[in-house]
């Protein structure tokens, strides 16, 4: 009766902090840059697969579909906890309301067990696609694409759900320190008063479901592809298929280790402070290495580029073949003689004279061209309307685009990082919540 009367007493916790990393705090501007870089880079590469596929039409394939699911569940992934990493960098330790928390606990769970789900989903579609090649497009369409899709993300959310409805239940009434960067279950459960063994026993299974049967699979379809390669004929075809299976190996064997070491052990207030570093892998390293993985080294990614700048240069060519049309129309005598006759004011209305030769000056430059288009068709005969445009840009640096293309990316980049952080750091703390930082923030997001 006593303990319950204390229990009682004491005060329910409505609030954490996010201890990051402490010991490295002196070094928070440098490792703010740092993982602002690796973020920013991660989304755009993510970006980029995700615009190409969706783009390029003979990138609309199943393996296609699902890498673009892949890199949407990664940008969303990582965007739940880099954020209030940044922020714990800048300006040290950060509040959390419990809501808050569990939010971005559950955001970070699902996303993360979609992307494991996919990754498995991947595997098994290499695999009929170079162990099957016959029966793969009988197996695998776009359809059955979008239903694993579903499958993958409904099967998640259920779990996931699951979970956090479980861990809104416990009580928490001691300290409030979250030692981690994120709202990380193993730790806040860690904080819990309440008796936290059927919460954890459920990780645990729910980690060996999602983890290590997405592993299994993977393993048991990269194993049929390594013995598919090794009876290649050709040495050059083994060395470059060894060479894109070892790469996407070392990307899973970090992701998968990193994982098993955090949540596939039966008590999750183990290995606290080592979590820490484990769950930067999953967050900042291997979302960088995926993209230079997928488009870098993917020849069908350069295709599409390829493709993509190609139709860039042939419509350039076409209007420029138009203008120089339009030009050479516009510089005979008798149409311009013609457009002088339609003015019903004489040409000083649109500034040229006869003096001039029908020499269209400034002010009357638009109306001009306006009543002179209008005609054009008719005079040419077999001349096509122009219904499209090409923006010329910096003919005289294109020799430099690739260069003045990062700077500018970086430049972007920055800009947005910028101000959604400090669109996020004024939600967040209750300490800018004020007009000045309320206007700040719609200025900021317009």
């Amino acid at each position: 009766m006593e303990i319950n009367m204390e229990v009682r007493n004491e005060t329910t916790i409505q609030e954490f902090v996010l201890e990051g990393f402490p010991a490295i705090q002196y070094l928070g501007n440098i490792f703010f840059l740092m993982h602002l870089l690796a973020y920013l880079a991660s989304v755009t590469g993510n970006m980029v697969i995700i615009i190409i596929t969706w783009v390029d039409h003979h990138l609309q394939t199943p393996m296609y579909i699902l890498l673009s699911t892949f890199s949407f569940s990664e940008c969303c992934f990582i965007t739940t906890v880099i954020p209030k990493l940044l922020s714990i960098f800048l300006s040290g330790r950060q509040k959390m309301s419990f809501t808050s928390c569990l939010i971005q606990a559950f955001s970070f769970l699902f996303f993360g067990s979609i992307i494991f789900f996919i990754m498995a989903v991947m595997s098994l579609d290499r695999y009929l696609a170079i162990c099957k090649p016959l029966h793969y497009p009988a197996i695998m369409n776009l359809r059955v694409s979008f239903l694993l899709v579903f499958f993958c993300s409904a099967l998640s959310f259920i779990f996931i759900t699951g979970l956090v409805l479980k861990v809104s239940q416990l009580s928490f009434c001691g300290p409030n320190v979250i030692s981690h960067f994120f709202c990380d279950l193993g730790s806040l459960i860690h904080l819990s008063c309440s008796d936290t063994r059927s919460v954890e026993i459920y990780i645990f299974f729910l980690a060996l479901l999602v983890i290590l049967i997405s592993l299994i699979l993977t393993i048991i379809a990269y194993s049929n592809i390594v013995f598919t390669i090794v009876r290649l004929p050709s040495a050059k075809e083994r060395q470059k298929a060894f060479s894109t299976c070892s790469s996407h190996l070392f990307v899973l064997c970090l992701m998968y280790g990193s994982s098993v070491f955090i949540y596939v052990k039966p008590k999750q207030t183990n290995r606290l402070d080592s979590n820490r570093e484990a769950a930067l892998v999953n967050t900042v390293v291997t979302p960088l290495l995926n993209p230079v993985i997928y488009t870098l080294r993917n020849k069908q990614v350069h295709q599409a580029l390829r493709d993509a700048l190609s139709r860039v240069r042939l419509q350039k060519q076409s209007f420029g073949r138009d203008r120089d049309d339009l030009w050479t129309y516009w510089g005979q005598t008798e149409q311009k003689q013609k457009l002088l006759q339609a003015v019903p004011l004489g040409g000083e209305q649109f500034g040229f004279t006869s003096n001039t030769s029908g020499d269209l000056a400034h002010s009357g430059l638009r109306t001009a061209v306006m009543m002179l288009w209008k005609e054009m068709p008719m005079e040419m005969g077999n001349g096509t309307t122009v219904q499209e445009f090409t923006l010329e840009g910096f003919p005289a640096f294109q020799h430099l685009g690739k260069v003045l293309f990062l700077v500018h990316l970086l430049a972007y980049l920055a800009s947005i990082a910028g101000n959604a952080l400090i669109v996020t750091i004024t939600c967040a703390d209750s300490w800018f919540q004020t007009p000045m930082y309320f206007f700040l923030q719609h200025f900021l997001l317009l």
